[in-house]
């Protein structure tokens, strides 16, 4: 079975790598051509210029035009001066996607929902920001070793994390802080409501925060907040996302009393989407970054949701499974039929020529 489970793994893993492989870098999809872009001018940078810029903007160094992660530059640097950059991009992104697949396999997950994870989340964002697929990858890690309380190896994480893409650690941090005061939270049924009314705020004060802002240095924000997006507001896909919300509030509210840490981190995932569905639903000024963080929260909870541990075994999912069914198929409609960000899908004689919304000089 574990073998199987790997074989599988290495098979989505290897299709990633040769469709990216075999993909016309401008039309393949909005941000391939432009993460080679990027390649191109982190590997023109020198280490010494690198150490340097540690000690003025770290985790981040400044490359040509825009902020990148020393992480992701230590990552990625070492093979551009010996290979493509492509085949560097493709093997970073087919590696994310292997682990992925893998650690949703460990957590037993059907292979239908795996499919449709993994059609959403890799067109998404190892098709278009892969620091955020290889970010999300090593949040699945992360979340493993919460299950299994591994504190020193959370933190490990964390740092991966951090170095990285740093904006992921708004879906992380909640859980390890979480984890850290979790026997206090866990006791008192009134705290973990009491949790939830101030995510609820919290939401609302973000979206106000958002919507205040209008001076941005980073040039690709400037270009995400004039960006316009269909996404956000109310629409089918916030529909379900609200009609997943609920089921899975009285989900939490009927077994309450469970009082075990698979319900307690099903409640910090619950916070955590309940952010990102009202950024979803009010927020107006930096769309794509709400959406952005949808997309990164709906993949990390479902998983959550559809993992088959002693928990989960023994409570009537069926709702909420039947939601989640749906929301992916209607949101990998948007992505690969609607609205298409990718030719992950699509062989090359039938590719559809994406115009990326700037492209790297």
């Amino acid at each position: 079975m574990k073998l199987r489970k790997n074989i599988y793994s290495f098979l989505f893993a290897f299709y990633v790598f040769v469709r990216i492989i075999v993909s016309d870098e401008y039309g393949f999809s909005y941000d391939l051509i432009n993460y080679l872009g990027y390649f191109r001018y982190i590997d023109f940078i020198s280490w010494a210029e690198i150490y340097n810029s540690i000690f003025l903007t770290f985790p981040f160094v400044f490359v040509k035009f825009r902020f990148f992660e020393i992480g992701f530059i230590i990552l990625v640097k070492p093979f551009l001066s010996i290979l493509k950059y492509k085949t560097i991009y493709a093997l970073l992104a087919s590696l994310s996607v292997f682990f992925r697949t893998k650690i949703l396999y460990e957590w037993n997950i059907p292979f239908f929902f795996i499919l449709l994870i993994q059609m959403y989340s890799v067109a998404l964002f190892e098709c278009n920001a892969l620091r955020a697929g290889i970010a999300l990858t090593f949040t699945l890690f992360f979340l493993n070793a919460i299950y299994k309380r591994s504190f020193l190896i959370n933190l490990f994480y964390i740092l991966i994390i951090f170095l990285i893409h740093i904006q992921s650690l708004f879906v992380t941090i909640p859980f390890l802080l979480s984890h850290l005061i979790f026997n206090k939270i866990i006791k008192s049924q009134a705290l973990l409501y009491a949790l939830l009314i101030l995510t609820l705020v919290l939401s609302i004060l973000s979206v106000s925060i958002f919507d205040s802002i209008s001076f941005i240095n980073d040039i690709s924000l400037n270009q995400i907040s004039l960006t316009e997006s269909n996404a956000t507001g109310l629409n089918l896909t916030t529909f379900l996302g609200l009609l997943l919300y609920f089921y899975n509030i009285k989900f939490l509210k009927n077994n309450i009393k469970k009082n075990n840490y698979v319900f307690f981190l099903r409640c910090v995932a619950t916070y955590v989407f309940t952010i990102s569905l009202i950024l979803m639903l009010f927020e107006s000024s930096f769309v794509i970054l709400s959406d952005r963080l949808w997309q990164y929260v709906m993949v990390v909870f479902s998983a959550i949701v559809l993992a088959d541990n002693s928990f989960n075994k023994l409570q009537k999912l069926k709702n909420l499974k039947l939601i989640l069914f749906f929301l992916f198929i209607w949101m990998n409609v948007n992505i690969h039929i609607r609205y298409p960000v990718s030719n992950i899908l699509y062989p090359t004689s039938m590719s559809i020529k994406l115009k990326p919304l700037y492209i790297v000089e």
